[in-house]
């Protein structure tokens, strides 16, 4: 059975919402009021005194309507009028809407036994941890001022923490003081030995690489007298190419040889035409081949200028061809510098370590420093711890303002009821599980002990039954005793990690909703932390709902609900 939401109207101090959505797993109700658990078992199992306990208007009772999914997986609503009838409803998924199944009380306590495996309302008590399950709420139930006298533990306690922060941070701050000067050489050594390898390591060459970075130096002075030989050559070269006259041949269209001697032939063969004497236009051969001598002369200048520009190129391209082969000889210069720059760093970083290694054997100096690590590490520590809490009042003020409410408390001691607790809670979960207390003691005893161990920090490590069927809690060192001899808070958490672990060993097998109703807020923060991580951890068989005034630290519960 699962619970997915609960309506309600007219119930006093619920929220005006109206509806509060509920999920699978650990849900966190973040609410004041304690009226959530009652009105839930209203719905479950009505009573007498729930409209005492829910009316706010005894003319217009509240009603409270209750989602579930029972085993067969449809959603069902009890709709309860708190002091009168009440009706199961089904969700029909064609028409989106729930519809009546009965208003028979009998059928619908017959539903919820077989379908739904709900025991009596008695027998499901075991699943609700109220708001006084742990002895100590028991026992001042009727005290008026229980939480203020527990807020005003809980502020000196703090107060105490922060007082006690305050003056280990002024002591440390006294202590580095005084040895700093002890620890300076060393720190200094190491900061010196620290840039000195970090010089190093801005190398652009490894260690194992120095040595061929030596030859590279001494072969780059070589290569760059035959790198400036072969260049200077070349430069002779191409000033030898370059001072003849420029050639720029004029255009054999304009030269008067090829113009004249074409005319001149065209004249005669015209001549020759006219006259009627092949023979005469031979003679027009003569100026033609002036015309054509022109224009050869043309070509060849042409060709001879064309030549010197390619032979000019190539020289240019075999100088930038030496350039590039002995490219490695133009940086003899950096070479050297970057080979003695390396190596002068390496001396630093030599002597840097040598001095280290001479610091260190002053026993002064290295306890020295390696006291000055613990305690900056402590110094943050309590700087963080003060900046968290901020601001404390006087522990005089928190403790007179203690004296005046115990002065109010009543006087409340342990009773035999309190170790009764054990049994009775033990009894209740064998008549779930249908077995002996004895049997399921023994079986949970591994999963008591880490229980024990986690809420009381190894106080207690383990329980077993005495001869009057009540748990005995045990020391590490083999002491034992029941609930009632015990101190107060360690009585609430050996109470807590008990119920707990039984609560986890039936829920494992009855899947039922559970009601946890701000039951532990007695204890400190730390541990209701703790017991929230309990509470899901158990939420892995079932559902709990755990009603809480503040919400919990993020990340603990699987769906937080403010109502």
């Amino acid at each position: 059975m699962q619970l997915t939401e609960l309506l309600y109207q007219r119930v006093k101090e619920l929220g005006a919402k109206g509806q509060i959505g509920l999920r699978p797993g650990y849900v966190a109700v973040v609410s004041k009021a304690s009226a959530l658990r009652a009105a839930i078992l209203a719905a479950l199992f009505p009573g007498t005194d729930d409209r005492r306990s829910l009316a706010l208007d005894p003319k217009a009772p509240p009603r409270v309507a209750l989602g579930f999914v029972p085993s067969d997986k449809l959603p069902h609503r009890l709709v309860c009028e708190i002091g009168g009838i009440r009706e199961l409803h089904r969700y029909d998924a064609a028409s989106r809407k729930f519809g009546l199944v009965t208003a028979d009380e009998r059928e619908i306590a017959s539903f919820l036994r077989l379908r739904c495996g709900l025991p009596g309302a008695e027998e499901y008590g075991f699943f609700v941890l109220g708001a006084a399950e742990l002895p100590s709420r028991r026992a001042g139930a009727g005290g008026g001022n229980t939480a203020d006298l527990a807020r005003l533990q809980e502020e000196l306690r703090l107060t105490r923490e922060y007082e006690d922060a305050q003056d280990s941070l002024f002591r440390i701050s006294t202590r580095l003081t005084e040895i700093g000067g002890s620890a300076k050489a060393l720190s200094e050594a190491e900061a010196a030995l620290q840039s000195a390898e970090a010089e190093l390591e801005r190398s652009p060459w490894p260690a194992d690489q120095i040595g061929d970075l030596a030859a590279r130096a001494r072969r780059a002075q070589q290569d760059a007298i035959r790198r400036d030989t072969q260049i200077e050559d070349l430069a002779r070269k191409r000033e030898r190419a370059s001072e003849g006259p420029a050639i720029s041949p004029d255009p054999f269209w304009l030269s008067p040889w090829f113009n004249g001697g074409l005319f001149l032939g065209v004249a005669i063969d015209v001549v020759a035409l006219l006259l009627g004497h092949p023979l005469l236009a031979l003679v027009a051969l003569v100026p033609f081949a002036a015309a054509l001598v022109a224009v050869l002369r043309f070509i060849q200048v042409d060709e001879e200028r064309k030549e010197l520009k390619q032979h000019l190129l190539d020289l240019k391209e075999q100088e930038e061809a030496v350039r590039r082969r002995f490219n490695d000889a133009g940086t003899a210069a950096e070479l050297l510098v970057l080979l003695e720059q390396r190596n002068e760093a390496a001396m630093r970083r030599d002597a840097a370590l040598a001095h280290l290694d001479q610091v260190r054997k002053d026993a002064a100096a290295g306890a020295a420093a390696a006291e000055v690590a613990a305690l900056q590490e402590d110094k943050a520590r309590l700087e963080q711890r003060i900046a968290s809490q901020g601001f404390a009042r006087a522990i005089a003020d928190v403790e007179a303002d203690l004296r005046r409410a115990a002065e109010t408390q009543p006087r409340t001691r342990p009773s035999a009821a309190d170790a009764a607790l054990t049994k009775e809670v033990l009894a209740a979960a064998g008549a779930l599980l249908e077995r002996r207390p004895a049997e399921i003691l023994a079986e949970a005893a591994p999963r008591l002990g880490q229980y024990l161990e986690a809420l009381t920090d190894r106080r207690i490590v383990s329980g077993k039954l005495d001869s009057r069927g009540q748990v005995l809690f045990s020391a590490p060192d083999g002491k034992t005793g029941a609930l009632d001899a015990m101190p107060g808070p360690l009585r609430d958490l050996a109470y807590s990690a008990l119920r707990l672990c039984l609560l986890e060993k039936v829920a494992s097998s009855k899947r039922l909703p559970i009601f946890v109703d701000d039951s532990f807020a007695v204890l400190d923060p730390r541990k209701r932390a703790m017991v929230a991580k309990m509470l899901k951890a158990i939420a892995a068989h079932t559902q709990i709902i755990h009603r809480i005034p503040d919400a919990l630290p993020q990340g603990i519960a699987d769906h937080v609900v403010q109502a």
